[in-house]
């Protein structure tokens, strides 16, 4: 069993084989939560710096949780999953700093919560 886990951790990039910050976006609006995951994950793939062409081919979604609303707010997430080179995952980190910065300078965006999770189970 622990033979065949490794090799599909492998063939679909997830720990020990990379490294995974998973972001999740809340709001009480579900049309908010989801302009603003959209807006995040776009800022993210278009971003100039390093790695050349920005994340977009680490990220998975935004897309809605299973349970895709609680304690009256609707949800969003993400997954990045990155290769383990150290100046990418430190680049990516203030990156994903930057992106939220930017979200919540958007008028209609204020509001929407941010969490960030490195290396989430």
């Amino acid at each position: 069993m622990f033979d065949a886990e490794l090799e599909n951790r492998k063939k679909f990039f997830y720990p020990p084989f990379s490294r995974l910050i998973h972001v999740s976006f809340k709001h009480k609006m579900k049309d908010v939560v989801k302009r603003a995951a959209l807006f995040f994950a776009n800022g993210l793939k278009n971003k100039p710096t390093y790695p050349a062409g920005g994340y977009g081919k680490y990220i998975v979604g935004p897309a809605e949780p299973v349970i895709g609303r609680l304690r009256n707010q609707y949800l969003m997430e993400m997954l990045l999953k990155l290769p383990k080179d150290g100046q990418l995952i430190t680049q990516c980190k203030k990156d994903i700093l930057y992106q939220v910065a930017l979200l919540h300078n958007e008028r209609s965006f204020k509001a929407v919560g941010v969490v960030v999770d490195v290396d989430t189970l």
